[in-house]
């Protein structure tokens, strides 16, 4: 099983990702073997979640029209192994369904050696090597387990599933380092790794449809700088990502295949949050440019902007709830999207290139172990609507309504 994890990965940096398989491998197998002093150090945990979707018009997460969906799973084992004072192992094997953008598999969400260079009352600094979590705005580094995330679907402008891997995690090297101070304290994180470039999920979400060829990343960078002050009650952050991705093409011609080329997506993103007793408030923005080079057409550039504010309300320390807008424009410039449907050779609607999100939701702590979640979606455009759950963009609604309900575990 670890070596069919392992071979996802397709660039050259795949003998770091095996480090952290093997990690995951060593923890996972080898605990029986060792004293009681080995097992002191080693930590378990996992997660279940099990979601239904059910939508007025178009398809989310399967089939969800009429009768619903329960196409929408994630389960996640991982461990951590502390075996010297400075040095951690890590690991989580993930199963995740998702509609037919993700019909389920066993993958390597992360695996990695932390080792700690630093460490006193003030400061830590370390390095991270593996299969790291990229630390994109507030929830990306744990946005698989549902207790960390605020809802059932974050807002999708900023952590779209529709291309979930690319953002998740990367395979190389990452830094950071954490300084408190009486002002506040900082943390800073830099890295430079290959993101994951699944064909399934890059291919429809940029060019609308399954097509022969493929996307193989190249060396990309991320950094975040997150201020804290007075233990969380106002959070701040920046983030920048570059992700570079080729995308080769088959033989067969076109318009049945897509011309090789290659893209850069450069997201910056500034994130805010004030946390009071029983009440908080978020937003983030994100102005994104998107170059695409080749692909049959001239060298093009789309300045693209989203953002989303949240408030959410604990009535007690089982009940809390949600309401958000959650806005993303392809185009910050054509936000009704008639100008990028006019010379979209793929012949995608206008409201493909935008979504605008009124969210509701309801949580329920029933235990510390045990939640259930239920939240309703008024969606105008399909900006990020899965495009392998509608095969005919076309075919479309461009006003629709979800809703989901989850019910989620962990241990």
């Amino acid at each position: 099983m670890t070596e069919s994890i392992c071979s996802q990965s397709n660039n050259s940096l795949s003998r770091i990702t095996r480090i952290g398989c093997l990690a995951c491998w060593i923890m996972l197998y080898s605990a029986p073997l060792w004293s009681f002093d080995f097992a002191e150090n080693l930590q378990f945990h996992g997660f279940a979640s099990q979601g239904y979707s059910l939508t007025s018009e178009n398809n989310f997460f399967g089939h969800s029209q009429n009768d619903g969906s329960f196409d929408y799973t994630e389960i996640g084992a991982n461990a951590s192994w502390l075996p010297l004072n400075h040095l951690q192992l890590s690991g989580q094997l993930l199963f995740r369904r998702a509609g037919e953008t993700q019909p389920g598999n066993l993958l390597l969400d992360y695996g990695l050696l932390d080792y700690t260079l630093l460490s006193d009352e003030t400061n830590r600094w370390g390095l991270r090597l593996g299969r790291v979590k990229n630390p994109t705005g507030f929830y990306n580094e744990t946005r698989d387990v549902a207790f960390t995330r605020p809802s059932i679907l974050l807002p999708q402008s900023i952590y779209p599933d529709s291309i979930r891997s690319l953002s998740l995690s990367s395979d190389g090297l990452s830094a950071y380092g954490e300084r408190r101070t009486e002002y506040g304290d900082f943390f800073l994180t830099l890295g430079a790794g290959y993101p994951q470039a699944i064909d399934r999920e890059l291919e429809p979400f940029f060019f609308g449809e399954r097509l022969p060829g493929t996307f193989k990343s190249k060396l990309s960078y991320i950094s975040r700088l997150l201020y804290e002050w007075n233990g969380g009650q106002v959070r701040a952050a920046v983030t920048y990502f570059k992700a570079n991705l080729d995308y080769n093409s088959s033989n067969a011609p076109f318009p049945s295949d897509v011309p090789s080329g290659s893209l850069k997506i450069q997201p910056w993103i500034f994130s805010l949050q004030y946390n009071a007793e029983h009440w908080s408030l978020t937003g983030e923005y994100s102005l994104r440019n998107v170059n695409s080079q080749g692909f049959g057409q001239p060298t093009n550039t789309l300045s693209q902007a989203a953002y989303y504010i949240q408030g959410s309300y604990r009535f007690s320390p089982h009940w809390e709830a949600l309401l958000r807008y959650d806005v993303d424009y392809a185009d910050r410039n054509d936000k009704n999207g008639k100008k990028l449907a006019a010379s979209d050779l793929f012949g995608r609607p206008d409201y493909y290139w935008f979504a605008k999100d009124w969210t509701s939701g309801l949580t329920w702590n029933i235990i510390p172990e045990f939640m259930l979640r239920a939240e309703y979606h008024y969606v105008d455009g399909i900006r990020w609507l899965p495009a392998l759950d509608n095969p005919d963009l076309n075919d479309t609604s461009r006003h629709w309504n979800l809703f989901l309900i989850m019910a989620s575990y962990r241990f």
